[in-house]
């Protein structure tokens, strides 16, 4: 017996609903038992056609994604504005992840989260009080989130922030302005020349699938003498991380993070070893902290290679 797309989910829909969930960005649809009938908004005479135009378009996201790695890979490739080409630190099969499903579905659930203890985001403060301006300097917060760990004792020209999620970033009172923006589909941020007195990368930097090309942008998008600060700790999104990031350990990291950072023209880079452990609290988290110089106008080069 043949039935319709309506007939059959007419027929379905005597002993379930479909419940949508956050459109196409989260799950598709549940079903749930039900003898309530149908809610949320449906159409009870023919679900099926919002439901299949919600499958079409979850599908077309998943095409579009894939497209849109392939053109950040090949952005890259090209150099930032095609004016310069980078040195290649990782290897190709380095930049994978074990989920390697689109990153906006797997940040759209907000996660109010902190990433170390209260001891180790102390420390990184305390780097935060040591590096950056006493009094005002534009900052650039990478990887934000609703929490940036400035000093409260300071008070910055401008924070801005670059994140994956919407409602983290409104989240967080330390910043003036932000943007929603996928660095792994599109890498490139189009900053300003000279513009930043800092840039901080904490506990994200093992997420970018072409951490060269965003450090060369970083370089640039520093005043003279400005500071790039990385920092990451222990544990992380596993799944998101790169495999060049997870199959090394903590020392091999700090040896990739600096080659990192001279091949985007760094310089005077320094790993804050006295940071790594409190001293007197062995329990506390570890953290690793990097921090770097940006070159004067006169001294920076155009880095050569072919990404």
């Amino acid at each position: 017996m043949m039935y319709t797309r309506s007939l059959a989910l007419q027929h379905l829909a005597r002993s379930w609903r479909w419940r949508a969930q956050g459109g196409v960005r989260g799950s598709l649809f549940q079903l749930h038992s039900s003898s309530s009938g149908w809610q949320d908004g449906l159409d009870p005479e023919d679900p099926w056609e919002e439901a299949w135009d919600a499958f079409e378009a979850k599908r077309r996201n998943a095409a579009e994604a894939a497209a849109d790695r392939e053109n950040a890979e090949d952005g890259v490739a090209m150099g930032w504005d095609g004016t310069m080409t980078i040195d290649k630190v990782l290897l190709d099969t380095e930049r994978s992840r074990e989920d390697e499903g689109a990153d906006w579905e797997f940040y759209d659930f907000s996660r109010l989260v902190f990433h170390a203890d209260t001891d180790a985001l102390n420390r990184l403060t305390a780097v935060y009080r040591e590096l950056l301006p006493r009094e005002g300097g534009k900052i650039l917060d990478v990887g934000s989130s609703w929490v940036t760990h400035l000093p409260e004792d300071r008070t910055f020209a401008r924070v801005v922030g670059i994140g994956m999620n919407e409602a983290e970033l409104k989240s967080n009172p330390k910043l003036d302005s932000w943007q929603v923006q996928d660095l792994n589909l599109a890498p490139d941020m189009h900053l300003e020349t000279e513009t930043y007195d800092a840039v901080l990368i904490s506990f994200a930097i093992q997420y970018f699938k072409f951490p060269e090309f965003l450090l060369a942008q970083f370089a640039r998008a520093l005043k003279p003498g400005g500071k790039l600060i990385i920092s990451w700790g222990a544990g992380c999104f596993s799944s998101k991380a790169i495999k060049g990031w997870m199959n090394r350990d903590q020392d091999s990291r700090i040896g990739l993070v600096l080659r990192l950072l001279a091949s985007a023209g760094f310089v005077d880079a320094h790993v804050h070893s006295e940071h790594r452990f409190n001293p007197t609290w062995r329990g506390a988290d570890e953290l690793i902290v990097l921090s770097a110089v940006s070159k004067a106008a006169n001294t920076r080069q155009t880095l050569i290679g072919l990404f």
